[in-house]
């Protein structure tokens, strides 16, 4: 029996975090004995040798981090985990220079016709209509359900909501985002008063329902619930997630990461030193070219222990693939954190299509130029080579930098045209264009869209509640989703792009619906005698707030007349102690101030 002996390098190229490597079959390695356990890491067995560099592998795992060069801690296996499951070492990937043949039968076998899609009461599809096919009634008269419980708990009563008032809440938080203030307080002050949210609810009502907005029952909460650090909010997760996916997918399919900026307290906070947003949450998302998102997830990959044998990011593109059914022909797109050569190959056997950015650590044995050689051609430059078993192509194409690129059903042919500025000469030039690359420029860009959508109009709402962070930007997607399918709808009836709603007026009319629609606004201040009348109860008397006025406006000695008016108010100069009442109100104050032989505080007053 053969002893096959391990070495520092052998070592860690089994349990380096780069599994693009590693295969989870516990498949014999040819020409070796069968009962030769030496290279099984479940039997915690290595052979000796007289290498200086052969170190026990638990001595290996501490020291990895300063030895590889190659080493990503997002895709990093516990060493104790690769114990147990006794993975086999991985397969020896063979590259070489040859044509790259394409899959026969590529072609999309998917059905993307719309549903059946809500309408209004007079038949009209509308924005509310839309966004109800997200934020469901259920969906509300739960979470009122589980805010008036909250409240009793905190408060010893019931604020005693109901869906209907969430949605009026729904309805301020969206016309907040289209007219932006410093907080919350300012839409119901009088010096900028806006009447859009002020004439809906008052203030401190709304701030009573933001206080106590909850979603699901903390005395009912088990251990193993609490193993999920999203809980709290869980019940809304995939209730809209369950939505999300109503609508058919298209063909083309791209997974991309999504931060919600939060710099508060949370375990579920990271920290990406190279985003805009460097402290908040990170969402997987699953999403079409058109920008719709069909699947999502939110990452804690600390707290879980179930993660693919594909590793951390390829396992997060195989879990939001597993939605989508099988033998259709998708094709996904994802970005160089998440693609693998496993990835392509666990993929192609459900006949789901990959195209890719790579590392290029995690095509090993693929012997193409690296940066510096590449860096010597002319730009439009690229080459390829094919791995023989899974018949994947790797492409490394000169741009302004080096791109390296995977896939599993395109090459470089058709080889297409891109210009690109030439600095030396100060003119545009005309590039070669792989295929492969106007491929996945077309169609991956789907993430992207999306957040440039829900960050258009979105209020940050503050809050010492983390999960209600993650509450904001799902209502916020809910709504742009609902804009993706309003757009894709007037696309398949063809609908000239002119006429199509933008999406400040999309928001602004599922605001207006979300505040009034089969609502009724209750009547700020006094009640008129009409009321009284019918109520049969005397009006209660509320002081009246003092109107400011800016120091500016009120010495600056221009357009400030004295005139009559009907009704007397306290004079605005006058003490609290001794109040008097006047008649003459200044045109542009809009105050009342003493005008008469014993006092003129109307002089006074602007000076």
């Amino acid at each position: 029996m053969n002893e096959q002996h391990f070495t520092l390098k052998d070592a860690l190229e089994i349990i380096d975090g780069d599994l693009s490597e590693i295969d989870g079959n516990e498949n014999e390695i040819e020409n070796e004995d069968p009962d030769d356990t030496n290279w099984l890491i479940g039997d915690h067995h290595v052979t000796d040798s007289d290498s200086d560099d052969d170190v026990p592998l638990i001595e290996l795992s501490n020291k990895r981090k300063k030895i590889t060069d190659d080493y990503d801690s997002d895709d990093d296996i516990p060493l104790q985990q690769l114990l147990n499951n006794k993975l086999t070492l991985p397969n020896n990937y063979k590259w070489c220079k040859q044509m790259f043949t394409p899959p026969s039968d590529t072609k999309f076998h998917g059905n993307t016709t719309l549903p059946p899609l809500p309408t209004s009461s007079d038949g009209e599809i509308t924005p509310y209509s839309l966004f109800k096919m997200f934020i469901t009634d259920d969906m509300l008269a739960t979470v009122a359900k589980e805010t008036n419980k909250y409240s009793v708990e905190k408060d010893g009563k019931s604020t005693n909501t109901t869906p209907q008032e969430l949605e009026q809440v729904l309805g301020i938080y969206f016309f907040m985002g289209l007219a932006q203030m410093p907080n919350a307080r300012c839409y119901w002050e009088q010096e900028v008063v806006y009447s859009s949210i002020s004439s809906v609810m008052a203030r401190d009502r709304f701030l009573k329902l933001l206080s106590r907005l909850h979603f699901d029952d903390n005395n009912n909460a088990t251990d193993k619930m609490k193993e999920d650090k999203l809980w709290k909010i869980r019940s809304w997760f995939e209730a809209m997630r369950k939505n999300c996916m109503t609508i058919p997918p298209g063909e083309c399919q791209s997974v991309d990461e999504i931060i919600i900026p939060f710099k508060g307290r949370s375990h579920l906070r990271v920290y990406m030193p190279n985003k805009p947003h460097k402290w908040g949450f990170k969402l997987w998302g699953r999403s079409g070219s058109d920008g719709y998102i069909y699947d999502f997830d939110l990452y804690q990959a600390a707290f879980k222990d179930d993660k693919s044998e594909l590793g951390l990011a390829a396992g997060v593109v195989e879990k939001l693939t597993n939605t989508l059914p099988s033998d259709r022909h998708f094709k996904v797109f994802a970005d160089n954190y998440f693609s693998s050569i496993p990835l392509v190959e666990k993929l192609k056997k459900r006949k789901i299509w990959y195209i890719g950015t790579v590392r290029m650590n995690r095509v090993k044995n693929c012997k193409l130029s690296d940066d510096k050689e590449l860096k010597k051609n002319k730009r439009g430059h690229y080459e390829y080579m094919v791995e023989e078993k899974t018949n994947t192509v790797c492409l490394r194409w000169v741009d302004n930098r080096p791109v390296s690129l995977i896939s599993s059903y395109v090459c470089a042919d058709p080889v297409g045209q891109a210009r690109r500025w030439n600095r030396k000469e100060k003119k545009y030039e005309t590039v070669d264009k792989p295929a492969i690359v106007e491929e996945y420029n077309k169609f991956m860009g789907g993430i992207d869209l999306l957040n440039m959508c829900t960050s258009m109009y979105k209020y940050n709402l503050r809050s010492a509640r983390w999960y209600l962070y993650l509450f904001w930007y799902s209502v916020t997607i809910a709504l742009v989703n609902a804009w993706f399918v309003y757009r894709r709808y007037h696309g398949e009836i063809g609908t000239e792009k002119r006429k199509i709603m933008r999406l400040r007026k999309f928001q602004a009319l599922c605001a207006q619906s979300l505040t009034s629609a089969g609502k009724e606004k209750k009547k700020r201040g006094r009640p008129s005698e009409e009321d009284w009348l019918l109520h049969q109860s005397p009006p209660v008397k509320r002081p009246k707030s003092s109107k400011l006025v800016a120091p500016d406006v009120r010495s600056d000695e221009y357009n400030h007349f004295p005139t009559w008016d009907k009704s007397r108010q306290r004079c605005k100069l006058c003490p609290a102690a001794k109040p008097f009442f006047s008649y003459v109100k200044c045109q542009k104050c809009q105050v009342h101030l003493c005008l008469n032989k014993d006092r003129n505080c109307f002089y006074a007053f602007h000076q």
